[in-house]
């Protein structure tokens, strides 16, 4: 393979007798001469990225462009001798045209995060029976595991690869779209919150938090954090007040993993020095994680990006990408998983007293109100909170004595334990609070409806979920 330009694009290139030519997510058309190699490269107005082919004809090349003007060069990608000046008027394309109407256009029906809420129930009544009547459909040029999020009667969506794409909420037309490059496998929800929009973007060079308005896209601030928010992240940021929170973990990061336990499939990737080193997307199965794996908690302030407070529990073990993050009454739930196997974590002389912690945590100053290693999420789930309960779930064994699943109900206020329900095959994403009824997926098995009293399993869905 070739590799001629590195600029990422969605649109196909166009080939010339000498060149090949493109557009790019950056606003840049990118003319590559088949004979030197050599890139003529064109900055459009503002940054606004390029998406459609261009078109080529009488040597001119035509280029449309979504900041909705069409610039035109020469066949060889520079500006013709008559120079025209750049555009300096911005078309407001951005702005919305059709606005949500009806009852369920206020905002507290907005799915504003990708479980419905801060509390993560997932839940969010609102009188929708079949049959239902699609409204609109579109093209989404990249990859997407997570919901999209609504907010101001605009819909935002997250690439794995690094776009974020507003649309209209009621017509789909598309409002502004944004990338950042780096982005690699980064599977997370926005988060739509006062006219702004957070999203954590995660890739092996850097992984950034950035908030921008909602509105126009406009980057209003951003801040740095670690961790692989792959298909093992489950949740957004969550705010308190004018706090943005996130979880994640430090750690060295790779395309391959050093271990069958740090790796996602393939040949692990030994080091010479011995390091450990976790797969950027990695195994489902965790029995321990690397010993340089710290969890972590960011605070930001909501208006400036600035580092309020910042919380490491490595004491209590090594981990932290697997975990979640919810708020109820004013309190942040934060769980985090360890690994199933500690006899395996003695022998490599990690820490072994803990297979995963449970804190509630004051959300303005990081300072732990109660804490407990008794129950967990075991990977690939976060928590959920609802009406003085905490809800966690998991993918993986709670520890290597036995090979049974459960859905934990705790108590908000202490962290005991208020049920345990039947075991499952285990409980993906999140654990869902209805008003009536709990319900978890599981991955490739059955759903399962449960008893808000006990736990029990009322009812199971046979419908071979996969993440």
């Amino acid at each position: 393979t070739d590799v001629l330009c590195e600029a990422p694009s969605v649109c196909p290139p166009v080939i010339t007798e000498n060149h090949i030519v493109y557009g790019g997510l950056d606003g840049v058309l990118y003319v590559v001469s088949l004979s030197d190699k050599n890139t003529t490269k064109f900055k459009t107005a503002f940054n606004a990225p390029i998406t459609a082919p261009v078109a080529i004809a009488d040597q001119k090349i035509y280029v449309p462009c979504e900041d909705g003007y069409l610039y035109i060069l020469n066949a060889d990608g520079t500006t013709p001798e008559t120079k025209v000046a750049l555009p300096t008027q911005d078309l407001e394309l951005w702005k919305i045209r059709n606005p949500i109407t009806g009852p369920l256009a206020k905002p507290e029906f907005d799915w504003y995060t990708n479980y419905g809420d801060f509390g993560g129930t997932n839940a969010n009544a609102q009188g929708l029976k079949p049959p239902l009547r699609m409204r609109w459909a579109r093209r989404l040029e990249g990859t997407v595991k997570h919901l999209p999020v609504c907010g101001g009667g605009r819909l935002y969506t997250h690439t794995a690869e690094g776009q974020i794409i507003a649309v209209e909420q009621d017509t789909g037309r598309m409002l502004w779209r944004r990338y950042w490059p780096d982005v690699y496998l980064s599977f997370t929800s926005p988060l739509y919150i006062d006219g702004k929009l957070l999203i954590p973007q995660a890739g092996m060079k850097k992984s950034v938090m950035r908030c921008l308005d909602a509105a126009t896209g406009d980057l209003l601030w951003e801040a740095p954090f670690t961790g692989s928010p792959s298909w093992s992240r489950q949740f957004p940021p969550v705010v308190a007040g004018n706090i943005a929170i996130y979880a994640s973990a430090s750690g060295e990061y790779a395309a391959q993993g050093t271990e069958k336990a740090f790796t996602f499939g393939g040949k692990p990737a030994v080091t010479e020095d011995g390091r450990e080193v976790m797969s950027w997307i990695y195994s489902n199965d965790n029995p321990y994680y690397p010993r340089d794996h710290r969890p972590r908690i960011w605070a930001w302030d909501l208006d400036t990006g600035k580092v309020v407070w910042e919380k490491d529990f490595s004491e209590y073990g090594r981990g932290g990408n697997d975990c979640g993050i919810a708020i109820l009454d004013g309190k942040l739930y934060y769980s985090t998983f360890f690994g199933y196997a500690s006899s395996q974590r003695k022998r490599r002389g990690l820490p072994v007293e803990n297979n995963g912690i449970t804190a509630c945590i004051d959300p303005q100053t990081g300072d732990v109100i109660w804490l407990t290693n008794k129950y967990y999420v075991t990977s690939k789930c976060t928590l959920s909170a609802r009406d003085g309960r905490i809800y966690i779930g998991g993918y993986n064994r709670a520890n290597e004595d036995t090979q049974d699943r459960f859905v934990w109900c705790l108590d908000a206020t202490d962290g005991s334990l208020v049920w345990q329900s039947d075991a499952v095959t285990s409980a993906l994403n999140v654990v869902t609070v209805g008003k009536e009824y709990i319900f978890s997926n599981a991955l490739r098995g059955k759903g399962n409806v449960f008893d808000h009293q006990t736990g029990k399993v009322v009812n199971s869905i046979g419908h071979n979920y996969a993440c």
